[in-house]
């Protein structure tokens, strides 16, 4: 609005924006930057880098001192061009001459909010006779109250400090108690209150810490922040708008930036350890994108944050950090408590005791009061006329502060009376919120009566129409149907600034330079009130009445019925109308009284009859699919739908959807209602199973003789899931009884950006419905509680087991460290257990940090089962996965091996093994690195040369080792490497060359782990003795198969496994 720009400098890359919005580096820009800083020292780019500068902030220049000049200086530029020769401008004998004149054009200067402050600064400094007049709306005009002033708004009154303040002052003293005030019970229906209450919480309580609270309960203390705000002049009607201002930062935001600027205040100055820098996911500083860079010339406002710049809190504990969230210098995330008493400070230049500053911060405070002082304005226009227009609710602008407290000063120190204020009720500074919910039912745009002020400037300067009394303009929100939503906005619900309104919505002053009062209507009662005996049947009359609150002598009605219908000049305030059409109208009347004119308006449905309501639904559905349903009507409208789901779900509207948690049939029920009445209808929905898709098994083996075999099986998709195994050896198993949930941020809903994963896995009895539990999470910190809640994935459901042990269990509290799991056993109900299999229940975990939930995951059935062979061999168990809808089958093969003599030893226990003849397979065991209890094997030189093993003959394996020198050893510990030499020996094949060069040596190093599948043996050839012990049975593993005759003998060979172990992992 002023030309300026905002100016963004990155000290990273040292680039600056040109006037066109390309960037480019600061040395080659020169002059041409937009904003190039002046930096003293580079220590700042050292401790704190990837920083941006604001050239509102950080220019030094105190620009807003400015900003009066900027105005003048761009209006003057505006004749310069409009009279070059190619546009207005004559060339005379040589000479230009200019055609377009100060004398003969109309200059008005017109803007809003900061412009709008600039446009009066302008009109203050006017020396040339630039400006004809002003038309401003919420201007951000500091006053000097050099004049004793007293604002009245019906039983409200403010005087002294509490009208007046210059910005700083106000949000300074905002920025202390919002945060607090925001969890205030009255505020609890604040539109997009979107803060975290925990931090406001945490705010309130820090500052009972600090003295500044004196209340102890958590609402007493709110309350007493809300009402410190309206007594420090702030009125009521913005308490409603401020949670959503302090969530969009606006409050943080000013008073950062205008200290900065007032006090003229370098980036490295770093004034209360704030500033500005692009973060990452984890609200720490990073180095600007291109892309962030970029976006500031088209999208930010210069007063970060803003268009993708955070404010950054640098001297929050652990590093600097995003200021709302980070974790004060003092220990506690309040939202930077210190950083905002600093800013507070500055400004009022004492601490919360009252004790005067002293040092560097009283130089500070300097050169901030010194700012402040530079940029107010007088209230001496120069007899320059200015319209002024406000909306009663801004939250930006305080009106006692700024439009209310200029108008009043303007009036004491200019008696021509040249200048109007008109307050709009329902009005407030950001018309872009006013699509948000909560907002636009409620609110009116401000910028229609600022493009009228406009219109009456223009026609007063051109016409010498005279300008209307200052007044209240008493506007009527949308507000909201019978259905819901938000009616279209019409002439009626935005009345004119009226030439001649009634007495009571007049705006008065009494007073003058020995002290001046204010008198604002507080129109809780509207002077006019309009009223419908709606909602009304189509094709019946609405009966609208218009009600005067105020005392005339005669009255006139003009109604203006929303449907293009007038009717003007009614003498009763009665009015019957029939609508030829259903919908929703605005009824505007205007009534012209001997006391002037007064507005008001009234909403008016009319329906249609309803008739022919149907229900239909999708289904069949299967488990864990949405069920889409319909309601339909022959005739009707602005009809409301209410759906019961048959299991106590519920729903509105004509198409919702539904995901039931259990299968079964389920009878829907919809209600549609409006004005003419009440209809019920029916459909049945049918919830199946969902199909097995993607069945798979699995199992542990190789396994030893005697161990027991884990089987797994697993599918893609299916609900309701039984499975039976076949072990394979005649022998069958119960339907499983496994569970687990898989549990990561992802899951959440919405989901949630943490490095914390977990698992949980179940047992469950069905005999005694016990479910015994193990919770495990890792890189989590404060977890609160978990719990089993009922919820399909994508959805929230209520919580229904605690799972916390052992005094927590089914109940809140318990703990649950990080890699520390807990278990616990509880009893579930009958609803829970045919629920349990349907993946209708999830496990959520909470923390302090993500109280709806860090972790979570659907519970699923496993399919696990556990079985121990009776005997060694080769077996195919195969797994039936079952439900309501479909049978699959899977399987997985089984290798069970003989055991060695001696028994599996393992690091942890330590021992010895003895490997000698009649072992029908040979497991060796090498721990990784050194281990407690030292693995001893012996080693049998010269074995049996044949084994006989089910008629045929078994190749054994001989093992050698030898010593770093070759020496042949029969005893080794195995906390290092060794070489061993493996070769067989067969009685059937009489010609084997045992040569050396068909023994192998392998080196085992730490960590090995092989094992070699039954279908395959070692070769017996020589390998490389530094070969890695797993490439090489990887690359020969097919030489040697099960049943393949030998060269040189008719038996038949078999090769039992041969598992090499360097690790139990």
């Amino acid at each position: 609005d002023k030309g300026t720009g905002m100016g963004v400098y990155d000290l990273a890359s040292r680039t600056v924006n040109l006037i066109d919005g390309t960037r480019t580096l600061a040395t080659e820009a020169g002059k041409d930057s937009n904003f190039t800083p002046i930096i003293e020292g580079e220590s700042y780019l050292i401790d704190l880098p990837n920083r941006l500068a604001f050239k509102h902030a950080h220019s030094r220049q105190n620009p807003e001192a400015d900003w009066g000049t900027n105005v003048l200086q761009s209006i003057e530029f505006a004749f310069y061009v409009l009279n070059l020769p190619e546009n207005f401008g004559l060339i005379v004998g040589g000479i230009a001459v200019s055609t377009v004149t100060p004398e003969n054009t109309t200059v008005i200067a017109a803007s809003v909010s900061n412009g709008a402050a600039a446009s009066v600064r302008a009109a203050e400094q006017d020396t040339e006779g630039l400006i004809d007049g002003i038309a401003v709306s919420e201007p951000n005009t500091n006053p000097q109250m050099t004049v004793p002033m007293t604002i009245t708004q019906n039983g409200r009154s403010w005087s002294g400090e509490n009208v007046g303040r210059p910005l700083i002052d106000y949000y300074t003293y905002l920025n202390l108690y919002q945060a607090c005030a925001n969890v205030a019970t009255a505020n609890a229906a604040a539109p997009l209150n979107l803060v975290s209450p925990e931090l406001g919480a945490n705010r309130c309580q820090s500052l009972r810490d600090a003295g500044l609270l004196e209340s102890d309960t958590l609402a007493e203390q709110a309350a007493e922040a809300q009402q410190k705000i309206n007594d420090y002049g702030i009125l009521v009607e913005q308490n409603l708008l401020m949670p959503f201002h302090y969530f969009a930062n606006t409050v943080e935001s000013i008073s950062v930036l205008y200290t900065n600027s007032y006090g003229r205040f370098g980036v490295e100055d770093n004034i209360c350890g704030f500033s500005y820098a692009q973060i990452d996911a984890t609200g720490v500083p990073i180095t600007a994108t291109q892309a962030l860079l970029a976006a500031q010339f088209s999208d930010s406002n210069g007063i970060p944050p803003s268009a993708g710049v955070a404010l950054i809190n640098d001297n929050a504990q652990g590093g600097p950090s995003e200021n709302r969230n980070s974790v004060s210098s003092n220990g506690v995330r309040d939202q930077n408590l210190p950083g905002a008493l600093c800013l507070r400070r500055l400004y009022t230049g004492e601490d919360i005791d009252g004790n005067p500053l002293t040092g560097a911060e009283l130089a500070l405070h300097e050169q901030v009061v010194e700012g402040v002082e530079a940029i107010k304005v007088t209230g001496d226009l120069q007899d320059i006329p200015m319209v002024i227009v406000n909306g009663r609710n801004d939250a930006v602008l305080a009106p006692n502060h700024a439009s209310r407290a200029y108008y009043a000063l303007n009036r004491a120190v200019n008696s021509d009376n040249t200048v109007r204020y008109y307050e709009i009720l329902n009005a407030h500074h950001l018309d872009a919120f006013n699509d948000l919910a909560g907002y636009n039912a409620s609110f009116i745009p401000l910028h229609h009566y600022y493009f009228q002020a406009l219109d009456l400037m223009y026609e007063h300067l051109t016409s010498s129409v005279a300008l209307p009394p200052s007044q209240v303009v008493p506007t009527t929100p949308r507000g909201l149907t019978s259905v819901g939503t938000v009616p279209p906005i019409t002439r009626a619900n935005v009345p004119p600034i009226a030439d001649n309104p009634v007495d009571a919505v007049l705006i008065t002053t009494e007073g003058g330079t020995d002290g001046i009062t204010l008198n604002v209507p507080d129109l809780a009662t509207l002077p006019l009130s309009v009223a419908a005996d709606d909602p009304t049947p189509l094709g019946s009359a609405t009966n609208l009445t218009a009600t005067l609150n105020v005392d005339v002598t005669y009255a006139s009605y003009t109604w203006d019925l929303g449907d293009g219908t007038i009717i003007e000049n009614e003498p009763a305030g009665t009015l019957e109308y029939t609508y030829a059409a259903p919908g929703v109208y605005t009824v505007g009347v205007t009534a012209t009284t001997s006391s002037g004119l007064a507005f008001g308006s009234t909403v008016v449905e009319v329906d249609e009859v309803l008739t022919g309501l149907t229900a239909e639904n999708s289904g069949p559905t299967s488990l864990g699919s949405a069920t889409a349903f319909s309601a339909t009507l022959e005739t009707g409208s602005n009809a409301t739908f209410v759906w019961s789901f048959g299991d106590g779900g519920t729903a509105t509207g004509p198409n919702p959807t539904y995901t039931y948690a259990n299968t079964g049939t389920y009878t829907a029920t919809v209600t549609a209602r409006n004005a003419t009445g009440t209809l019920t209808a029916e459909t049945v929905v049918t919830v199946e199973d969902a199909p097995i898709v993607g069945l798979t098994a699995e199992n542990s083996s190789p396994n030893l003789f005697g161990q027991t075999t884990d089987f797994t099986a697993t599918i893609s998709t299916g609900s309701n899931v039984t499975y039976t195994w076949d072990f394979g050896d005649g022998n069958n198993s119960p339907a499983t009884t496994g569970y687990q949930a898989v549990l990561s941020g992802d899951n959440e809903v919405p989901p949630i950006t943490t490095e914390a994963s977990g698992l949980t896995t179940f047992d469950y009895d069905p005999a005694t419905r016990e479910l015994s539990y193990v919770i495990n999470v890792e890189n989590i910190d404060n977890v609160v509680a978990a719990h089993i809640h009922r919820g399909f994935a994508g959805t929230n459901g209520p919580v229904i087991y605690w799972l916390f042990d052992p005094s927590g269990v089914q109940a809140p509290g318990g703990t649950l460290a990080p890699g520390s799991p807990i278990s616990g056993t509880i009893t579930i109900d009958e609803a829970t257990a045919a629920t349990l299999q349907t993946d209708g229940l999830y496990v959520n975990v909470h923390s302090t940090d993500f109280p709806m939930g860090e972790v979570r995951g659907q519970i699923f059935a496993t399919g696990q089962a556990s079985y121990t062979y009776e005997d060694v061999g080769t077996y195919t168990a195969m797994v039936t996965a079952t439900n309501n809808v479909s049978t699959v089958v899977a399987t997985t093969t089984v290798e069970i091996v003989a055991s060695i003599g001696s028994g599996l030893v393992t690091p942890e226990n330590g021992g010895a093994i003895s490997i000698g003849e009649g072992d029908a397979a040979i497991i060796v065991i090498f721990p990784p690195g050194v281990v407690a209890e030292p693995v001893t094997i012996s080693l049998t030189r010269e074995l049996s040369p044949s084994v006989a093993f089910d008629g045929t003959v078994l190749r054994v394996l001989i093992i050698t080792a030898l010593d770093s020198e070759g020496n042949v050893i029969d005893n080794l510990e195995l906390n290092g490497d060794y070489t061993i030499r493996f070769r067989y020996s067969d009685a059937q094949l009489s010609d084997l060359d045992l040569t050396e060069a068909n023994l192998q040596a392998f080196v085992l190093q730490d960590g090995t782990y092989v094992e070699i599948p039954p279908a395959t043996a070692l070769a017996t050839t020589a390998v490389d003795p530094s070969a890695n012990l797993v490439t090489v049975l990887a690359d020969r593993s097919g030489e040697f198969l099960v049943g393949t005759a030998q060269a040189g003998g008719g038996a038949t060979t078999v090769y039992l496994p041969i598992v090499i172990r360097g690790t139990t992992e």
